[in-house]
Order: C-alpha cells, then sequence, then structure tokens
C-alpha cells in the first residue's frame, strides 16, 4: 500500500470514528432526554400531589426570608413569629380587597337575580325577533325558525332537568373534599412556610452536602421561576381583562358591570372557554337588535382581551422564564392535553426541568 493510499485510508478511520462518536452522543443524548420527559412526567402525575403543600411553603418562605431576616436582625422578632405576622397581614389584604369586590359583586347579582325572569323574557323576544329576521333575509316559510328554536330550547331544558342537575346534586359530595382536602393544604403550606423560615439554612445546607445537591437545587430553582412566572402572569392578565370588561360595559351603559365583567375575568382564565364564549354570542344577538354600537363595543372589549391575553401570556411567561413565545405556546399546550387545565403551569415548568437536566448531563 503506497503512501497516498494509506493516508487516504487513515483519513477514512478518522472520519468512521468520529461519525460514530457522533452518533453514540446522539444516542445518549436521545436517551438522556427520554429518560428525563419520563422522570418529569412521572414526577408531576404521582409525586406532586403529595409533596405540593410543602413546595407552597417553600416557596412563600423563600419569598418572605429576606423581610423576616431584616426583622430578626434589627428588630429581635424571630423568625417564626414575622412569618405568621406576614402571611396574616397578606391574608388580611387579600380578604379586604375580596370583601369589597365581593359586596360589590353580590349586590349586583342579588339585582340581576330579581331581574332575571324579565331578563329572560328579553332574550326570549330578542331571539324571536333574530328569527323573524333570518326568515324575511332567507325567504323561509314564517315561523320555521321560530319552531326550530323552541324545540332546541325544550331539548336544552330536558338535558338540564335528566343529566344536568342529578351531576350537579352528585357533585356535591366530591365538592366537600375538593373544600377540605384544599383547606389541609392551605393548613400545612402555612405550617411549612413558618418551619422552613427558621431551618432554611439547615436545609439548604444538607441539600447541598446531599449527593444529588446540585441537581435538586437547579430543579428547585426552574420550578420557583416556572410557578412564580406563571401565577404573576395569570393574575396580571386576569386583573387586566376584569378591568377592559367592567369599564367597558360601564361604558357601553350596562347595569351589571362588576358582576358580568368578574364574571368574564374568571372564564377568560379556562383555557378552552374565554371571553369570547359570552361576548361574541351576545354581539351577534345586539346586531340582530339593530343595536350596532353595543355589539360594536362588545367585539372591541373581546378584541382587546384576546390579544392581550395573547401577547402578555407568551411576552411575560417568555420572558420570566427565558424561553420563546413559541416554545411557552407548545410547552402550555402539551400540559394542558397531558395534565388538563393545570397543565397550564405544569407544561412550562415540566420544559424547564427537562432543559435543565438536559444542560446539566
Amino acid at each position: 500500500m503506497n503512501k497516498v493510499a494509506l493516508t487516504v485510508y487513515h483519513k477514512q478511520q478518522r472520519v468512521t470514528f468520529i461519525m460514530g462518536e457522533i452518533k453514540k452522543e446522539k444516542l445518549v443524548r436521545g436517551g438522556i432526554f427520554i429518560l428525563a420527559a419520563a422522570f418529569v412526567y412521572l414526577g408531576f402525575r404521582f409525586a406532586l400531589p403529595v409533596v405540593l403543600p410543602f413546595c407552597i411553603g417553600w416557596f412563600l418562605a423563600v419569598k418572605m426570608r429576606r423581610t423576616t431576616r431584616w426583622l430578626k436582625k434589627h428588630l429581635r422578632i424571630p423568625e417564626a413569629v414575622s412569618a405568621g405576622v406576614l402571611l396574616t397581614v397578606e391574608a388580611v389584604a387579600a380578604g379586604i380587597v375580596l370583601y369589597s369586590l365581593g359586596g360589590r359583586l353580590i349586590w349586583q347579582i342579588r339585582i340581576l337575580s330579581e331581574r332575571l325572569p324579565g331578563l329572560l323574557r328579553g332574550m326570549e323576544n330578542a331571539v324571536f325577533s333574530c328569527c323573524n329576521q333570518a326568515e324575511q333575509a332567507l325567504s323561509l316559510p314564517r315561523g320555521v325558525l321560530i319552531s326550530a328554536t323552541e324545540q332546541a330550547r325544550g331539548f336544552v331544558h330536558m338535558q338540564i332537568e335528566e343529566k344536568l342537575m342529578p351531576a350537579m346534586a352528585g357533585a356535591s359530595v366530591p365538592a366537600l373534599k375538593w373544600v377540605l382536602k384544599a383547606g389541609a393544604v392551605f393548613t400545612v403550606s402555612v405550617i411549612a412556610c413558618v418551619l422552613s423560615v427558621t431551618e432554611m439554612d439547615e436545609l439548604k445546607q444538607r441539600q447541598q452536602a446531599s449527593t444529588f445537591g446540585t441537581e435538586v437545587t437547579a430543579l428547585c430553582r426552574r420550578l420557583s421561576l416556572a410557578g412564580g412566572a406563571y401565577f404573576k402572569s395569570q393574575l396580571l392578565i386576569m386583573v387586566v381583562v376584569i378591568g377592559v370588561c367592567i369599564l367597558g360595559l360601564w361604558i357601553l351603559g350596562n347595569p351589571y358591570p362588576v358582576a358580568i365583567g368578574v364574571a368574564l375575568g374568571f372564564v377568560d382564565v379556562l383555557p378552552i372557554l374565554g371571553t369570547g364564549t359570552v361576548l361574541i354570542p351576545w354581539a351577534i344577538v345586539c346586531l340582530f337588535q339593530k343595536r350596532y354600537l353595543m355589539a360594536a363595543g362588545l367585539m372591541v372589549i373581546y378584541g382587546i382581551c384576546y390579544f392581550f391575553r395573547e401577547y402578555a401570556e407568551a411576552r411575560l411567561m417568555g420572558t420570566q422564564l427565558g424561553i420563546t413565545g413559541l416554545e411557552t405556546l407548545i410547552a402550555i399546550y402539551v400540559g394542558l392535553s397531558l395534565f388538563g387545565v393545570w397543565g397550564m403551569l405544569l407544561g412550562p415548568a415540566g420544559y424547564l426541568v427537562i432543559r435543565e437536566i438536559m444542560t446539566m448531563y
């Protein structure tokens, strides 16, 4: 074998070796990704419900750690006492806000319930008027759409009586269990927060000394970041949506802007519904009633709420979590498909954990 052929042979061997190493690296990285994804899914599915109260307590303790240390250093107040006082002050402040808003809300709901029969009759008249106009516009026989509407209403009433009411009655026991479980989670979270504040330094030392101390620290940091970013963004979006709806309905002259605005804000949080499920049909009915200004105003409110949520959700979470808007959207959708409504939080959190594991290994 001459020198040129030998050189070519060695180059081919080197290329083959490099390609083999690249393939091996890809297989290893793919295996790590699969294991990380399985770890995240199983952890969120089975372990998270058990450790959730302690995670909430630790998160609250971290947020108030600086304040409790300052109070202990300058005012000699024990950290457990200051943590309890801070939690009490925050709960009282939240209660005052909810009471003020809730009082106005209950007042408007009471007035709305008193006027409900008249409103329902008005809605029926509006539907019949829309059907008459549609029959004239489409050259249909008179009364066809009204008859179909009556049949649909009868079917809806029958479904409510036969299925919805028994389902609501049967859901009372699970609802009570859920309330008791939520109360237990809240109580354990408060106790865990107070204990975490006093024992945080010792817990951190044990964590750093453990075999997986670095990994646990990185994952906890990512989960805390994801949880904080999600709740901040969702709370801000909900407050803005409620404010826009209340202000818009007040400008349009609606007599129940607070009640309807708050209801729309909570509906908007739900991933499948959103404000459009209420505002769009409402605007269509107003359009058939020739209340064009009202219909346009409702669509403006819907447009503002929709585009603000689409922009702010991806922007706020992406900025705080360090992921792009498309990545955030994909993570939210995957989490929603796997875990339901809670997946809107667990999706971005799981993506961050997987990415952190891939970075570490």
